[in-house]
């Protein structure tokens, strides 16, 4: 009995040291494994302790803060993360703050830094002057903004660029999407699909879906409007018109001419809308000025609302009251103009006279 209770010991004992050794080696590797230091600090998985250095290595996962020239976290990153250089493996939730800020995932969270590129998904937002992402919902506001597939939120920049579809507001001087359905602003906006607004100085879109675009030329090839136009007015007798844009709202460049006015040629541009009333009636505002090309230098400010009738699908009649305001820039005569037509007073001056007439056009589709 004694000598099986000795044994029954001595196994306990010797189970347990050889526990005991190989916790106290697997602490003792996973102690050697950690270097921290004010000038290089590499960490295992777990090892969430802040890391401030010049270089900071998180081999793992990390969940605190990395300060220092460059930090390195080889799978997801929790916290903030602040350096020249900041690399992240996987996924990010929290900050980064640097010049070059990389992830290899997604990002929950926000970037600001010179570089800023995320592999998969922004779930946030990114400043800086160059932002790169997959897929974005949230913010981008930097110099270029690029979406290589799917964005929802607001782009911000000089040139703001979505590879597919893109849902909310793109501001800059640039903005391109190959489906947009929002609003586009800037000095040029370019979309193949567009269902929203654009609002620019250049606007480019291959299929009109539903919306308007605003600006000085609008080439819009399905879905747009495009129409000549030869009319005539109080202070021309022949005004020829290139009528480009949508529906809801078009430019126009027009050249004019009298051959009793003291100045027979006139050139100028001008905004309009086609407001439908019925399947073949339509109200017809537009805005034009025009400037004369003679040494009068005088400009006219018109306000035309139109009553059109379609005849057709291509041929359109309009007529209404027109109402101008001429005003001269450089003088070299003070004579009035006593050869303008339909006008409630032929002796329309040429500085600072108001005058209101009657206007009417025949349009051809395109």
């Amino acid at each position: 009995m004694k000598r099986k209770l000795v044994i029954s010991v001595v196994l306990l004992f010797t189970i347990l040291g050889v526990s005991f050794s190989q916790d106290s080696t697997a602490y003792a590797a996973k102690r050697s494994s950690v270097l921290y230091s004010v000038i290089f600090n590499n960490v295992p998985d777990g090892f969430n302790y802040p890391l401030i250095g010049i270089v900071n290595n998180a081999k793992g996962n990390h969940r605190s803060l990395q300060l220092g020239v460059a930090n390195s976290t080889a799978r997801t990153f929790k916290g903030l993360q602040c350096a020249v250089a900041n690399s992240v493996g996987e996924d990010l939730y929290g900050l980064q703050c640097g010049l070059i800020n990389s992830i290899g995932g997604k990002m929950y969270g926000v970037e600001n830094g010179f570089i800023n590129s995320v592999g998969d998904e922004v779930l946030g937002a990114q400043f800086g002057v160059i932002n790169i992402t997959n897929e974005l919902k949230g913010v981008q506001d930097g110099f270029i903004n690029s979406v290589k597939n799917n964005a929802i939120g607001s782009q911000k920049g000089f040139i703001n660029s979505v590879g597919e579809t893109f849902i909310g507001l793109q501001n800059g001087f640039i903005n391109s999407a190959q489906k947009t359905i929002g609003v586009q602003a800037g000095f040029v906006n370019a979309t193949k699909n567009l269902t929203g607004v654009q609002i620019g100085f250049i606007n480019c879109v291959d299929t009109l879906e539903e919306g308007v675009a605003i600006g000085f030329l609008s080439f819009v090839k399905h879905g747009g409007f495009s129409a000549f136009e030869l009319s005539a007015n109080e202070n021309y007798l022949l005004n020829l018109s290139y009528k480009i844009g949508t529906k809801g709202f078009y430019s126009f460049p027009m050249l004019s001419y009298n051959p009793h006015s003291a100045d027979k040629f006139a050139v100028g541009f001008g905004f309009g809308s086609n407001l439908q009333v019925t399947n073949r009636f339509f109200i017809n505002p537009e805005v034009s000025s025009l400037f004369a090309v003679s040494d009068n230098y005088r400009e006219i400010s018109s306000l035309n609302i139109g009553v059109g009738y379609s005849l057709s699908n291509r041929l359109d009649i309009i007529a209404g009251p027109s109402f101008a305001w001429t005003s001269k820039i450089t003088s070299t005569t003070n004579q009035s103009n006593q050869h303008i037509i339909w006008a409630y007073d032929r002796e329309f001056d040429f500085v600072n006279d108001f005058a209101w007439g009657f206007r009417c056009a025949i349009r051809y589709t395109l």
